[in-house]
């Protein structure tokens, strides 16, 4: 976490595990108002992108496109959530 205060440089400060638990629940609520379960605490999630994108960036650029070219806003709600599902069910799928 970085602070600043009166003035003072910006500081690096490892974070609290109050902080930690409060980010947790706030993305825990975001992802909820999205139609999607909680992440599960203490996991580390390694993406592996379809066989045709050379990356997950690749991925995530060709997801945006889709969204956009559908008249969605990027932004984390359900619209978008359902969206994307729907593209990487048809990506997985098709092995693309």
């Amino acid at each position: 976490m970085e602070v600043a205060c009166d003035g003072e440089p910006l500081r690096t400060l490892p974070w609290s595990s109050a902080d930690y638990f409060e980010l947790e629940a706030d993305a825990n609520r975001l992802l909820a108002e999205c139609g999607l379960t909680s992440r599960p605490p203490g996991r580390l999630w390694l993406l592996k992108p379809p066989q045709e994108f050379v990356s997950l960036d690749a991925t995530l650029s060709w997801l945006v496109r889709s969204a956009k070219e559908a008249g969605l806003d990027i932004v984390a709600n359900q619209p978008f959530v359902l969206r994307v599902q729907r593209d990487l069910d048809v990506l997985f799928a098709s092995g693309t």
